[in-house]
């Protein structure tokens, strides 16, 4: 089996109390996760940015409020952009 090198990156600044959030990322996608929160969001660079944000809100309003998911989710898609991570 072939595994894949990862690049873990932590992203500190999310306006969420000092919940810290990781980044995993490979060409094609970017893993998203909140281990204090045992969840996680695989940003796939093969679906468009608006289902991916869209995703991420659903999936991060389990956690948190719908407008505190819509921020962090903005917050989250600033970074991958900002870090060529991803984004179309």
């Amino acid at each position: 089996m072939d595994y894949q090198a990862i690049e873990v990156k932590t992203f500190k600044e999310v306006g969420n109390n000092g919940v810290l959030v990781y980044f995993t990322k490979t060409e094609n996608y970017a893993l998203v996760s909140i281990p204090a929160w045992n969840w996680c969001y695989l940003w796939d660079y093969s679906i468009s940015d608006e289902q991916l944000k869209q995703g991420c809100i659903e999936a991060l309003s389990d956690p948190m409020f719908r407008e505190e998911a819509e921020q962090l989710t903005e917050r989250i898609y600033k970074y991958l952009l900002r870090n060529s991570l991803g984004g179309k």
